[in-house]
């Protein structure tokens, strides 16, 4: 017998003693570089298929709004003015998502391809296909077999509320990408120190893009802790905190060097935009309330998909007591925690971060419930784990019947057409010398039409004409009666309803009458025309009905009488009219 090493000596006896081995774990097999490719090129195929999927229709569904056009403008003015915004940058959102769009369109431009919300849509798929890689990534670090991987990537990226949400322009969508990525770095196998520097690297570029990420730094430093070599865990876990405050500290350092960090007469500051955010923001009320802004909010991500929001949650509470996918349970614990705050904000993209969480949980409770009943035996026989295929398949064909039929629409449905015809006729028929408010949507492309880019001399963002009234005094300084004409949608009637939050845009909306009109229904457009002599609509929504064709009435002249100077309409809206003064006697048919 051939000893290599004692284990421990007797001295009593004077001979070697040998300590019996501790049992061990068969060694895992390496895998062949066969082995290894096959399963990239997996996770390669399903990644192109759902960025395929996204692409589809991409310039016709969903609608365009003024968010996506807002971050293109900012994107548009970094890379062509060195400007953080098209206006006075305010401190809205830290400015790195738009960074990042600069940084795509910079090399589009070179190319010849002007900056738009649909290049920034395209720009969006780039994202989804890199978010859809790290889910499966995240999920084999957290133990997720190779099929359950593939399942949550595709659970995500088939979503029809991601589909919806993800080829928006969101900086939300931007944000995903880089926490995702935080959070590989954390949980990787190989526990070296520049992965956990990495992580707090990739944390402070998803704050950077949309701030309210930082509401995950728990989980990450959970993540962090539980993944950590043992012996180094502290030090790993306080580098990584300090390089995500390190980097985060770009932003206000750069408003101490705009001298724009405290409030104070004449300028923007960060502080006020921290009180705007935490403070001063109108919040959406109760979830439960049916009267809130929340509860519609939320009602509208389930008009789009009610199984991966829904059992996504119910996982996630599964997923707290599985320790290998705890992290993800903690993760929609934390978003439903701050979802459901009393009087919080719960903006509409909210659910765009929580829906990689929500497949990867419901995937990750999957395999473990395949696993038991994988172990069902019946007379001896191992039937369990054809059990658990048939209800896998089965639960794979029930979902695809639900989502068929709504991502159909999404493929299909053309909701922009209005957009683009109001578009083209405003670039054919309107003179690029005239003023004209719109929405952010509109504004790179009547830029790139010809009108001018200062902001206020052509294409004029509407939010702005009330909400930045030091540069409005000064270039308008009659107000809403300097401006020609306004392109309005849906979205910007409901915006500026409310008289006491954008009075200078609702008169002038009630002082116009239209010229032309494309689409109907929340997909409406109108371009209108802005008299400041006609007698106004009395409300925002009575001047939403006005139809195309129908003359203003005019203010009469001092002196005169007034039935010989009014223009009668041919046609009118609720309320009291008189028959041969305010409108032309006739028949009339309601519509």
């Amino acid at each position: 017998m051939t000893v290599t090493a004692p284990s421990a000596y007797s001295v009593e006896e004077g001979e070697w003693a040998f300590a019996e081995p501790e049992p061990q774990s068969p060694p895992r097999r390496a895998l062949t570089w066969r082995q290894i490719a096959s399963r990239q090129i997996m996770a390669g195929l399903a990644v192109l298929f759902i960025a395929l999927v996204h692409v589809v229709n991409i310039n016709n569904w969903p609608l365009f709004f003024d968010d996506e056009g807002t971050y293109v403008a900012e994107a548009w003015a970094v890379y062509t003015r060195g400007d953080l915004a098209h206006y006075t940058y305010w401190y809205d959102h830290p400015p790195g998502g738009w960074l990042q769009l600069a940084a795509f369109f910079v090399p589009l431009n070179l190319l010849g391809i002007e900056s738009s919300v649909l290049v920034g849509r395209y720009v969006m798929v780039l994202y989804t296909a890199v978010t859809s890689g790290l889910i499966f990534k995240l999920g084999r670090n957290l133990g997720l077999r190779v099929p359950a991987a593939l399942a949550g990537m595709l659970l995500w990226g088939l979503c029809p509320l991601v589909i919806f949400e993800a080829r928006q322009v969101m900086l939300d969508n931007m944000a995903t990408a880089w926490l995702m990525g935080a959070l590989i770095c954390a949980t990787s196998r190989r526990q070296y120190l520049s992965r956990h520097l990495l992580a707090g690297v990739c944390f402070a570029m998803a704050i950077l893009t949309k701030e309210t990420t930082v509401v995950l730094a728990p989980a990450l430093l959970f993540a962090l802790w539980t993944h950590a070599y043992k012996a180094t865990r502290w030090f790993s876990v306080m580098a990584s905190f300090m390089m995500t405050v390190l980097v985060v500290a770009i932003y206000p350092l750069y408003a101490v060097l705009k001298s724009e960090l405290v409030s104070g007469q004449g300028h923007v500051s960060l502080q006020d935009a921290i009180a705007f955010q935490l403070m001063d923001r109108t919040g959406s009320g109760s979830v439960w309330d049916p009267t809130s802004v929340a509860y519609e909010t939320v009602k509208s991500w389930l008009f789009y998909d009610q199984i991966l929001l829904v059992a996504g949650l119910a996982a996630g509470l599964v997923c707290l007591a599985l320790r290998n996918v705890r992290v993800i349970g903690l993760c929609l614990l934390i978003f439903s925690v701050v979802a459901l705050r009393p009087g919080g904000y719960l903006p509409l993209m909210y659910v765009i971060a929580v829906l990689p969480f929500a497949a990867l949980a419901v995937v990750g409770v999957g395999q473990w419930l395949f696993d038991q009943i994988a172990q069902v035996r019946i007379n001896g026989a191992k039937v369990g784990r054809w059990l658990a295929l048939v209800a896998a398949v089965v639960a794979a064909v029930a979902l695809g019947s639900q989502w068929a039929a709504k991502n159909a629409y999404a493929l299909t449905n053309r909701p922009n057409d209005p957009y683009y015809s109001a578009l083209h006729h405003v670039v054919e028929h309107v003179d690029r010398s005239s003023t004209i408010l719109v929405d952010d949507s509109y504004w790179n492309p009547l830029v790139d039409a010809g009108w001018s880019s200062d902001g206020w001399r052509g294409a004029i963002w509407y939010f702005k004409v009330d909400l930045d009234p030091v540069a409005r005094e000064s270039t308008l300084p009659n107000g809403w009666k300097d401006i020609d004409y306004i392109l309005v949608n849906d979205v910007m009637v409901r915006n500026f309803d409310g008289l006491s939050k954008l009075p200078q845009v609702s008169d002038a909306y009630k002082h116009s009458h239209v010229l032309e009109q494309w689409g109907t229904g929340q997909d409406q457009v109108q371009l209108r025309k802005i008299n400041e002599d006609m007698v106004p609509y009395r409300s925002v929504a009575e001047a939403a009905r006005a139809k195309p064709g129908v003359p203003p009435v005019l203010e009469p002249e001092a002196g005169t009488e007034q039935e010989a100077t009014v223009t009668k309409r041919n046609s009118f809206s609720n309320g009291q009219w008189t028959v041969g003064k305010d409108i032309t006697p006739g028949t009339y048919q309601q519509e």
